[in-house]
């Protein structure tokens, strides 16, 4: 299918909605609920995939009984594989042919993998759909100190990339999405040694912490590089994320192998993807190691961004 349009929309208006169907995660978090809690849809088909990993704690409990007791299909799956989702999907879709879908993804608790491998599914598959919106619902939390976060050690590997004879002879340009882990994004210009890289900078923010606590960890690295270089932008705003990402990459491609990592807000992952599934060759990579263990507690109303994609059929 075909993304033709998208933008942010207040959560306010996806109440309005006649949703079919509703996809969200169970998580150690308590924002896991939050989407559900503060909505009322009647969707035809309600599915939550729960962590295999760390799924002992008693948030983890509370968030599967509460899904469960809201008539939601729970499937337990690896949170570093998206390859049992891409069948769940499969089967969604045969089930809801020739029809217009309107589809709520809650990526709030997910893995990047899984809701990296929604997007790509949608964008690449071909089915029997007119029409499909979807509605990726984000809920920020408030701020934890960097501190309380563990990591193990650091891991890239691509989500959603073209082969590599696609780029092999252009010089690499990287873009990282920064946060507030110390070490993992010089630890990708060394692994990567680009021959370009550009720097995202999150701000406005939930918490105002949270845009200080990256420039501090961050600023040796950001004095390196030219002001051109680094991008500021509003975490809360994925519209002007997807268009400040997409000009840069849209030239960037053109000369370089591109590649996009987040180690920020999933408001830029998202972006990421989306720019992924309109730019095949613009390439989109993960740094595994975090320790998702923490119990991130819901700050605010979920962001929504409205994505229509159409059957190029």
């Amino acid at each position: 299918m075909e993304l033709v349009h998208a933008h942010q929309i207040p959560f306010e208006e996806l109440l309005k909605e006649n949703i079919d169907i509703l996809i969200a995660a169970c998580s150690n978090e308590s924002r896991s609920m939050h989407l559900v809690q503060l909505s009322n849809f009647n969707a035809q088909k309600k599915i939550a995939f729960l962590f295999k990993e760390n799924n002992d704690s008693i948030v983890h409990a509370q968030n599967a009984m509460f899904f469960k007791a809201k008539g939601f299909e729970c499937y337990e799956l690896p949170g570093k594989s998206a390859d049992e989702i891409g069948v769940l999907l499969e089967t969604i879709c045969c089930e809801n042919r020739l029809g217009n879908i309107k589809l709520v993804v809650d990526y709030s608790s997910m893995s990047k993998m899984w809701y990296g491998k929604i997007i790509n599914y949608f964008s690449y598959g071909e089915f029997d759909i007119n029409k499909l919106t979807v509605y990726f619902c984000y809920t920020p939390v408030f701020f934890i100190p960097p501190a309380a976060q563990k990591f193990k050690s650091f891991i890239p590997e691509p989500i959603v990339s073209k082969p590599p004879s696609v780029n092999d002879n252009k010089p690499l340009a990287l873009v990282i999405g920064l946060g507030y882990q110390e070490g993992k994004a010089e630890f990708l210009c060394d692994f990567f040694k680009p021959d370009d890289v550009y720097f995202f900078l999150p701000g406005q923010s939930i918490d105002s912490k949270y845009t200080e606590e990256v420039k501090l960890i961050n600023k040796t690295l950001l004095s390196k590089v030219l002001s051109s270089h680094i991008l500021p932008y509003s975490a809360l705003n994925v519209e002007e994320i997807d268009e400040k990402l997409t000009a840069l990459c849209l030239n960037l491609r053109l000369d370089y192998r591109t590649i996009l990592i987040s180690n920020g807000p999933k408001t830029f992952s998202l972006a990421s993807f989306l720019l992924n599934a309109r730019y095949p060759d613009v390439e989109v990579w993960n740094l595994f190691g975090a320790d998702n263990s923490l119990d991130l507690k819901p700050a605010g109303m979920p962001i929504v961004y409205k994505a229509v994609l159409i059957n190029e059929d």
